[in-house]
């Protein structure tokens, strides 16, 4: 039977993004008026004043939308993906790799649960349980530290060694 399991998670604005994003909005959009009322008295280059304003305009809700970050966990037979999700319109691939080749997963509660070596990319929203999982297949070892559901979950159990599974939760079978 295939699996396939999705699910996005939405990052929460931190201080600095939730802080900077009104201040780019309304710097731009102060510029883009500046602009506009500036090229109103310059009569023959006003046309151009006018376009350079609402480029300025658009530009501030452009560079203020990029604050808005999702990731996307995607289960599919074994193989787990994680993408992040820019502004609803940039994908970005952040790992791929395949549930054979976690060394350790488990819940993530502090910073020593990862060995010091590595440096783990963190993929979470802020919300949820958060877990870890150490990869450490034909590739150089990483750890990536997110947030998943329990189908989520359920789904990389299933693909994940018995060995791994067993040192991780135990001999309880989902």
């Amino acid at each position: 039977m295939d699996v396939f399991i999705e699910q996005l998670v939405m990052r929460n604005k931190r201080g600095f993004e939730k802080a900077f994003r009104p201040l780019v909005l309304l710097f731009g959009f102060m510029a883009a008026v500046l602009i506009i009322l500036t090229g109103l008295s310059m009569g023959f280059l006003s046309m151009f004043f006018i376009a350079a304003g609402i480029g300025l305009g658009y530009g501030a809700i452009y560079a203020s939308s990029l604050f808005d970050i999702e990731f996307e966990y995607s289960v599919t037979n074994g193989y787990v993906d994680i993408d992040r999700i820019t502004a609803r319109r940039k994908r970005e691939r952040l790992a791929a790799f395949e549930c054979h080749d976690i060394t350790s997963i488990g819940r993530y509660e502090r910073p020593s649960d990862i060995p010091s070596n590595l440096k783990p990319l963190d993929v979470t929203g802020g919300n949820g349980e958060k877990y870890y999982i150490i990869i450490g297949g034909t590739k150089k070892s990483s750890a990536i530290i997110f947030e998943p559901d329990e189908r989520t979950l359920d789904a990389i159990k299933k693909f994940i060694p018995r060995s791994v599974y067993i040192e991780s939760f135990g001999n309880k079978v989902n």
